[in-house]
């Protein structure tokens, strides 16, 4: 008698639980996912009165949550098959606080981060990258020396940081460039036409216009164009060689190699030194167009 009043017992808590269970789990799918009246009303209608149909519906509810969540496209939205706890509401709170906090900070960063770049052009176009210092550079943002040093560790931290942001752009047209082949650039030859590849990567340097004047001119960095060559003209120079010339380790190759490579960093400088005057289609024909060009054929576009 004991055992079945233990069984009654615990059948009576899953329902309680099964019941409690759906209309919290209503309630959430609800809110988060719009769920309409007549969905309630048809799980609500399929509430069991065993312990195994509890559990199949616990686990359909759950399914379904989950199912209108991601229709929803609320990935952030917690869908649970009972109500929260206190203590899981609590910590759910801190935890969306703390995602919270994190943001602020990076906006703070980012803006931080913004006004030195800005600062730092000004004084290397004025003064050149050596003459002037970590207060000098604070200064003219308008911060305190401390955001330097927690974020960045000194100017030249600040300026590796900036270089590298511009770097890892450019090597991300790497992926682009190793897809060409000399057919393609063949065919925009003949129809005139500029690549789009070449497009999108002198408006990614236009975007960096003031950054790249500054840090490759004559009192930025001397050591930054070659980066810049290394990972974007000697690249192009390499998707568009013929198959085996491209791992020949030849000195000649390799001097046809670095003579074209540097030629097309000088046309990136020339652009970049007198203003970027030209668009990004004209700087992508112009780019092709020089490639080809032979000596004794006229100079024109």
């Amino acid at each position: 008698m004991q055992q079945m009043g233990c069984k009654r017992w615990v059948f009576a808590r899953l329902r309680r639980w099964a019941i409690g269970g759906a209309f919290g789990m209503i309630r959430t799918t609800y809110i988060y996912g719009e769920v309409t009246v007549a969905f309630r009303r048809v799980a609500l209608s399929l509430i069991p009165l065993g312990a195994l149909g509890t559990i199949t519906l616990l686990n359909n509810l759950y399914i379904i949550g989950r199912v209108v969540q991601k229709t929803r496209g609320r990935a952030a939205a917690r869908v649970f098959p009972w109500p929260l706890r206190a203590s899981e509401g609590n910590l759910w709170e801190r935890g969306r606080m703390a995602e919270e906090t994190a943001a602020t900070e990076d906006k703070r960063i980012t803006r931080s981060k913004c006004a030195l770049k800005d600062a730092l052009v000004e004084l290397i176009e004025e003064r050149g990258l050596a003459n002037f210092n970590a207060s000098d550079l604070c200064s003219r943002a308008n911060l305190n020396r401390g955001t330097l040093y927690n974020n960045f560790g000194d100017k030249d931290g600040l300026l590796a940081a900036l270089e590298e942001d511009v770097m890892r752009d450019l090597e991300g047209f790497q992926a682009q460039m190793q897809r060409l082949e000399l057919r393609d650039v063949l065919r925009y030859r003949v129809s005139k036409k500029p690549m789009p590849f070449l497009v999108s990567l002198f408006d990614h340097l236009r975007e960096q216009g003031s950054f790249l004047h500054a840090v490759m001119g004559p009192k930025g960095d001397p050591s930054f164009g070659p980066r810049v060559r290394d990972a974007v003209c000697t690249e192009i120079i390499q998707t568009i060689l013929h198959e085996r010339y491209r791992n020949d380790p030849a000195p000649f190759v390799q001097y046809y190699v670095a003579f074209y490579a540097s030629a097309y960093l000088g046309v990136i400088t020339h652009w970049v030194e007198t203003g970027m005057k030209e668009s990004s289609q004209d700087m992508a024909q112009i780019a092709l167009r020089l490639f080809f060009i032979k000596p004794g054929d006229p100079i024109k576009l």
